[in-house]
């Protein structure tokens, strides 16, 4: 029987917000295996026609595909076709070949997937918990592992380094604080739409916004959405807090008899995730949202806490 043979040893299909994620784990894999990851191997797809190139990979070269997936991940152009190709080839081979990390708060997955290709813990240990699950998959399905040299290590860890840099710079710019207020103005945008697309379930909501806070009325209690930063060149100490006040929260030109009880509140910063791709991350680290996320999750927050 011929052993079939692969140009990669694992495949990551995931959303632009979840770059910085899937770059942590193909890291630790890189050295020792064959991956693929978009971001990383750009030199070899410019150039060829971009929608086979992508299929190939994910319906015959890749012999393991791990898919980072969330709300909205079969829907953007690439993450479309990558779907096509992995539901292709489950057609003719089964699932065996693929697994789903889900990364939204409420975790879900297609619904034509089965549940035992879900890894719903993989990320409980972060990337390297990921990495090495990951990497015992591969074993399985017979990848040979090559050891990785001095040299090698040295590499990774300069990348590493590098990304660190980045981070810090990207903290400490200008165009950090545009790109927050940014999203957060896409989230409040975002928000406004859901609002109208609620009330046809019969809740009825009701937003306010001013420059950099947002609040929704129409539960028992209040969600109010606040952006705080102090420069204009720097997000340090900048935080994003979503809260559930009892009664009407506070809000620019209000004045209240009674001071306002604030009941719940969760935590975000801004911060870069990947390559050109920023995002909110939560106070555990453990979550990244684009604006659309994070009004998702806004206002899950509130219909769960809220009444």
């Amino acid at each position: 029987m011929e052993i079939k043979k692969f140009k990669y040893d694992v495949a990551f299909s995931l959303l632009s917000q979840d770059e910085g994620l899937a770059g942590e784990i193909n890291d630790l894999l890189c050295n020792r295996y064959q991956t693929f990851l978009y971001s990383e191997k750009q030199k070899e797809v410019a150039g060829t026609d971009g929608e086979l190139r992508f299929k190939a990979v994910f319906a015959e070269e890749a012999r393991f595909v791990v898919v980072l997936y969330r709300n909205g991940w079969g829907e953007t152009p690439w993450t479309r076709m990558e779907e096509e190709a992995i539901r292709g080839r489950a057609y003719e081979e089964g699932y065996d070949f693929v697994k789903f990390i889900p990364l939204d708060e409420k975790q879900t997955a297609p619904k034509y997937l089965p549940k035992i290709q879900l890894w719903i813990n993989a990320l409980r240990f972060g990337a390297k918990g990921a990495a090495s699950i990951i990497e015992a998959r591969l074993a399985e399905l017979g990848a040979v592992t090559r050891i990785e040299t001095p040299v090698d290590r040295a590499a990774r860890l300069k990348r590493v380094l590098d990304f660190e840099q980045r981070i810090k710079d990207f903290l400490g710019s200008q165009q950090g604080v545009s790109l927050s207020n940014e999203s957060f103005d896409a989230m409040v945008n975002a928000l406004e739409t859901k609002v109208v697309e609620i009330a046809e379930t019969g809740i009825k909501l009701v937003i306010k916004r001013q420059p950099r806070v947002a609040i929704v009325l129409g539960l028992k209690r209040g969600l109010r959405i606040q952006w705080t930063y102090c420069y204009a060149n720097s997000l340090e100490g900048a935080h994003l807090d979503i809260e559930i006040w009892k009664g009407h929260p506070p809000f620019p030109g209000l004045m209240f008899y009674e001071e306002p009880h604030k009941m719940h509140s969760e935590v975000f910063t801004f911060e870069l995730l990947g390559n050109e791709v920023s995002g909110w991350v939560n106070r555990r680290r453990d979550a990244n949202y684009g604006a659309e996320g994070l009004a998702d999750l806004a206002l899950h927050f509130y219909m769960d806490k809220g009444n």
